[in-house]
């Protein structure tokens, strides 16, 4: 995981507890490199979001810029979906571990 810049992992049919041991991976082992995760296209809810960022390390990915899991401007009207895209913007700064 040392060199990895960018994970794309849209539509590899992860759900919430794949999401979440994904997290489990980030927070022993770090990205540091890692710029852009993807994981758009997949079955996860606010709760398996929830459950990614409750184990990751802060500071385990300080170099992610970009974490997608739905695009806002993508999701109109399906407020489940929005929720998720606006949940996802926490990410950040716990991977990065700083507090904004």
């Amino acid at each position: 995981l040392a060199a990895l810049g960018r994970l794309d992992l849209s539509g590899c049919a992860i759900d919430d507890g794949k999401l979440k041991r994904l997290g489990e991976v980030f927070t022993a082992h770090g990205a540091p490199k890692l710029t852009c995760l993807k994981v758009k296209g997949n079955t996860i809810s606010i709760k398996g979001l929830t459950a990614f960022i409750d184990v990751l390390r802060p500071g385990c990915l300080p170099q992610l810029k970009q974490f997608l899991v739905e695009d806002p401007d993508e999701v109109v009207g399906d407020e489940e979906k929005f929720a998720l895209a606006i949940k996802a913007e926490t990410v950040l700064p716990t991977a990065r571990g700083s507090s904004h």
